[in-house]
């Protein structure tokens, strides 16, 4: 399955360039020439699934630093900062802000890449120990046994608590009869 990307940047050119070459790797990416739009897309209710960020500092409006700000604010979602400014100080900050890396321009395509797939395994194998799933409105807390939906708790029978967990660990299998019939007893 591809990773979904967004590039915030406000360099039409960069974030054309960019879409292609991580298109042609089987990226799927939404490119973002202004931050505040792109912060609207990410806070939406519905919200497009996004696995990585690729941003930019120097923009008009929102700096680079404030949309990492905000994006901290709700989510940990992997984020490489990318910029002119290529001072030790400047990447010490967006490092300490969250940013999960900094990657000065001009960069190589190829070393964008490589250090796109090192943070986005390395966040999948830390995903895969989280213990609290979340689905629009549903949160289930698989270490407590505990179901919230729309914030509020659920009481759930031990029976129903197995088999809405055996949906969270296969959400993304179709289950078969026979394997509820035999999971659930």
């Amino acid at each position: 399955m591809a990773n979904n990307l967004f590039i915030i940047d406000d360099d039409r050119e960069l974030t054309g360039l960019l879409t292609e070459f991580l298109t042609s790797h089987n990226y799927n990416v939404s490119a973002f020439n202004n931050p505040k739009q792109a912060l609207d897309v990410l806070c939406a209710k519905h919200a497009p699934v996004c696995d990585l960020i690729i941003l930019d500092i120097m923009m008009p409006e929102l700096d680079g630093f404030q949309v990492l700000r905000k994006i901290r604010e709700s989510s940990n979602i992997p984020i490489i900062m990318l910029s002119a400014k290529g001072r030790v100080a400047d990447r010490v900050v967006g490092l300490e802000l969250g940013a999960d890396d900094y990657l000065p321009k001009p960069f190589e395509p190829q070393e964008l890449l490589a250090r796109m797939q090192s943070i986005l395994r390395r966040a999948a194998s830390s995903n895969a120990m989280i213990d609290i799933v979340k689905f629009e409105g549903l949160s289930v807390n698989k270490m407590k046994q505990e179901v919230l939906v729309d914030n509020k708790p659920i009481n759930l029978s031990t029976a129903e608590m197995e088999a809405l967990m055996l949906f969270v660990d296969n959400a993304n299998t179709p289950l078969s009869r026979d394997f509820l019939v035999e999971n659930l007893r």
